[in-house]
């Protein structure tokens, strides 16, 4: 807790002062005496309406219409204008997450949906350059180097031979024909009566659609913030 030590003068009373009751000695005392402010403590202007030109070298904490303070105190006079940094810096590279909608990100700490400047327009902006992704460290992820600003990744996925495991898939054996056996014939080049040892090489129908797979995991989604230029709150 903040104390500041205040030095009470008492006054000067007159020769053969005789209050009549207590109360009387009471005022007396208070009406004549004084008290002395630490040094600065003048500078300092606590008020609902803007302080007038005299007062423009002071700081001033604002009341608002309901007497509270106002959230964005101090403020101080320059440039002509009564301002108070933000509490984020402009321009900041922390994001920020927000869950309200996409236009109230314009107005957040009162900012307003105008220019950018140091004392105006919006405090916020929606990074879009994160639209529909997720943050990951930088780093590498196995042989995926990731780099700060740096996008990668996808939401599917499509499984490649390589992807695949390395085992072969054993067919069973098929009579295609025997000569003479009544179940028809083959004829390999016009041979009806090929080598025993004669092999032959079958592929079977297709096992899938060849669709990609979606490996997005379960969300929440929120929008991801970052500091505009805009340096200053003002009075509103």
């Amino acid at each position: 807790m903040l104390v500041t030590d205040i030095d009470l003068i008492p006054p000067t009373l007159p020769q053969g002062f005789c209050p009549q009751t207590e109360q009387e000695r009471v005022n007396a005392y208070f009406n004549g005496g004084k008290a002395k402010l630490p040094s600065g403590l003048d500078k300092v202007v606590v008020s609902k309406t803007t302080p007038g030109v005299n007062d423009q070298d002071k700081v001033w904490y604002r009341l608002l219409n309901d007497d509270t303070p106002d959230p964005r105190n101090p403020y101080m006079f320059y440039n002509g204008n009564w301002i108070s940094p933000h509490y984020v810096p402009a321009n900041d590279k922390r994001l920020f997450i927000w869950s309200g909608t996409f236009d109230d990100v314009k107005t957040l700490d009162y900012g307003v949906d105008e220019a950018i400047g140091d004392i105006a327009g919006p405090f916020w902006v929606v990074v879009a350059a994160l639209a529909g992704k997720f943050p990951v460290g930088v780093g590498t992820v196995g042989s995926t180097a990731i780099a700060v600003n740096g996008t990668g990744g996808s939401h599917e996925i499509e499984v490649k031979k390589e992807n695949l495991p390395a085992e072969g898939v054993t067919l069973p054996d098929k009579v295609i024909g025997q000569p003479g056996a009544g179940k028809g014939t083959f004829s390999l080049n016009g041979d009806q009566n090929p080598p025993d040892d004669f092999k032959y090489v079958t592929t079977s129908d297709n096992l899938g659609d060849g669709k990609k797979i979606e490996h997005l995991p379960p969300f929440y989604g929120v929008y991801f913030i970052q500091r505009t230029a805009r340096k200053f709150w003002i009075p509103t």
